[in-house]
């Protein structure tokens, strides 16, 4: 992803830091390269985060990070057609979205993830913790982000393309 401010990583990080109490064995991977980099990573180290907080550069194959993902999160301000959560619905994963177009219309509340209703760092890590000490939600969640996914492939994007021109 971008690490730029609108991508709202400060807000993850910052909810990151509640989760962490808690649960000082969990991992957050950030995939990506950005203006927001160094700030990032300052904040990180700031916080004392780095050992629960990594950030890794951007990879053209980030299959095997969606693999080894219990949930995957989006902090973002503004979406169109977000691609990364298309992704991560493809590899099974759980959603959990902050408001904006493009992830309102990606996640079913309660379904295939959780869609907040504020980009409020609280509420974000009250709901992070409550999906992962809830393993059978989450796989439940799962499948249906691989159901939803299906909708996008290029068989059927093509079809609805086709009615239109």
């Amino acid at each position: 992803g971008r690490l730029e401010k609108i991508k709202g990583y400060d807000i993850l990080i910052d909810a990151w830091k509640i989760v962490n109490k808690k649960n000082k064995f969990l991992k957050l991977v950030i995939v990506g390269n950005g203006s927001e980099s160094a700030f990032l990573k300052k904040k990180i180290i700031n916080l004392k985060l780095d050992r629960s907080i990594e950030i890794v550069s951007e990879k053209k194959n980030v299959k095997s990070f969606y693999q080894k993902a219990s949930i995957f999160i989006n902090s973002s301000f503004v979406e169109g057609l977000p691609m990364v959560l298309l992704e991560a619905m493809e590899c099974g994963l759980p959603l959990i979205g902050l408001p904006n177009v493009g992830t309102k219309y990606m996640i079913r509340h309660n379904k295939n993830g959780l869609l907040l209703k504020n980009h409020d760092h609280l509420i974000l890590a009250k709901n992070i913790t409550e999906l992962y000490n809830k393993p059978e939600k989450r796989i439940e969640m799962s499948l249906q982000s691989k159901a939803f996914a299906k909708k996008f492939y290029p068989d059927k994007v093509y079809k609805k393309w086709k009615l239109i021109f």
